[in-house]
């Protein structure tokens, strides 16, 4: 998918950024369960881009959020997801 000049030869990967809530493809985990709590190897998402990008040094690479973990708080400081 992601070889210049041969197959489909995508030049863009778009990855979600998982936050642990329902999107339209699933529950992605997020990177951080907690405030202090940092692991990027929890999904699929680094391992496609480091395949994608193995495959193409030059590829372009867009994260898109859908929510926040709910450890960042509700609206007006309450606690939980949005």
């Amino acid at each position: 998918l992601f070889l210049p000049k041969f197959g489909a030869a995508f030049p863009v990967l778009k990855v979600e950024i998982g936050a642990d809530s329902q999107t339209g493809y699933g529950t992605e985990p997020s990177h951080m369960h907690r405030r202090s709590d940092l692991s990027c190897s929890r999904g699929y998402e680094f391992w496609l881009i480091r395949e994608a990008r193995h495959r193409n040094p030059k590829l372009l690479v867009y994260g898109l959020a859908w929510s926040v973990p709910s450890w960042i708080g509700g609206p007006l400081g309450t606690t939980g997801a949005f």
